[in-house]
């Protein structure tokens, strides 16, 4: 009976243990995953949160920066103003090498400066010659009217120091006039010039020349009020410019084009424009290209923003200024660019160089000499 009972239990064994084979291979055991807490991601710091937020509503440069591939939770966990400037430069230059922004300014940092121009060489033709050679306009070949019939020159637009005339020791609003003509040198337009004088019988000349060589800007009050002064005018407008002229020295030809209503714009923030029509020429160089974020509110400047625990402190260009300019008729024409500045009509580098394209221009040869 003992030897009977042990027979039954190994047996027994034996088909527990083939039982359980077969299920595990039929259904395997998946091992259970150890329970771990949640731990919550770190919060964002109330100044960086402060930082994106004025990034979004007062930058006039955000959305461009977007569209350049930027996303304001770059800046969640940022501790410097170092490391806001690495991100901000990733997003600076565009695929041509032009800058997003130069008024934007962070005190104690460097943004890299750059400076567009176009260097030439000796070599010149008509249009159809240097075409026919592969030149492109406004690329590779420039219109220099001065030269005579061989009017074009080859050259190419890229980044050095640029063309720059001396400023005077003393800045000052300075003119002369000829029978047809009324010449108008303006340096700045800096907080301490005040309105540009408007000379009587202006109206009835048959050109006006503004030269803006070297003026890098400041307020635009007064040159709208010298349009609203001189009103509708049916002469030629020649505007003088050279590398160095920036900011509100290239709005003058914005404000000469569009005469917008009131400096300071409506009291529901908006800002209207007049197409005037004047027949304007710019002769000279390309300018500074930094016009595109400096048109702020017609008058205004850079708003201030400081960030203690990150050491920043930030100039921006006004958002709220930017959009009611563009929701207008605003156009900054020229294929103007910012960082390349608007284009000339006709290219002039020396001062004869622009005494003869000015003559050309008007007829006028008793235009001899610039300030």
């Amino acid at each position: 009976m003992k030897t009977a009972s042990l027979k039954t239990h190994f047996t027994l064994s034996l088909f527990l243990i083939f039982a359980v084979t077969a299920c595990t291979s039929t259904n395997e055991i998946q091992p259970v995953e150890p329970v771990t807490a949640v731990t919550p991601a770190t919060p964002v710091p109330e100044e960086n949160i402060r930082l994106e937020t004025v990034m979004q509503t007062e930058y006039a440069g955000y959305d461009e920066m977007v569209e350049r591939g930027f996303d304001v939770h770059e800046l969640d966990y940022i501790s410097t103003k170092e490391e806001f400037l690495e991100i901000y430069l990733k997003y600076y230059f565009d695929e041509d090498g032009y800058p997003l922004d130069i008024h934007i300014n962070m005190p104690g940092l460097s943004l890299p400066v750059s400076l567009t121009t176009t260097s030439f060489s000796n070599i010149y033709g008509t249009r159809e010659e240097l075409k026919a050679q592969g030149y492109t306009e406004n690329e590779t070949m420039f219109y220099f009217p001065c030269n005579g019939e061989k009017d074009w020159r080859v050259g190419k637009i890229g980044f050095n120091k640029g063309y720059q005339t001396s400023n005077p020791s003393e800045w000052k609003y300075t003119y002369y006039e000829t029978a047809k003509s009324i010449y108008y040198r303006l340096p700045s337009f800096s907080g301490n010039m005040g309105d540009i004088p408007f000379i009587k019988g202006t109206q009835e000349k048959e050109n006006i020349i503004f030269d803006l060589r070297s003026n890098n800007g400041g307020h635009l009050t007064w040159a709208n009020n010298f349009f609203k002064k001189l009103g509708w005018y049916t002469g030629k407008i020649i505007i003088l410019y050279d590398n160095s002229s920036a900011s509100a020295a290239e709005s003058f030809y914005f404000l000469a084009k569009c005469n917008p209503d009131y400096v300071y714009g409506r009291p529901n923030g908006e800002i209207y424009f007049t197409i005037t029509d004047y027949d304007i020429y710019l002769v000279g160089t390309n300018t500074r290209g930094a016009a595109k974020y400096g048109f702020e509110g017609m008058d205004g400047q850079p708003c201030d923003f400081e960030f203690e625990n990150l050491g920043l402190k930030l100039n921006l260009p006004d958002a709220k200024a930017l959009d009611r300019i563009t929701k207008h008729d605003y156009d900054y024409g020229k294929d103007f660019i910012e960082g390349r500045g608007l284009l000339p009509d006709a290219w002039a580098v020396t001062p004869e160089e622009y005494i003869k394209t000015m003559q050309w221009y008007t007829g006028d040869e008793d235009l001899d000499h610039l300030y």
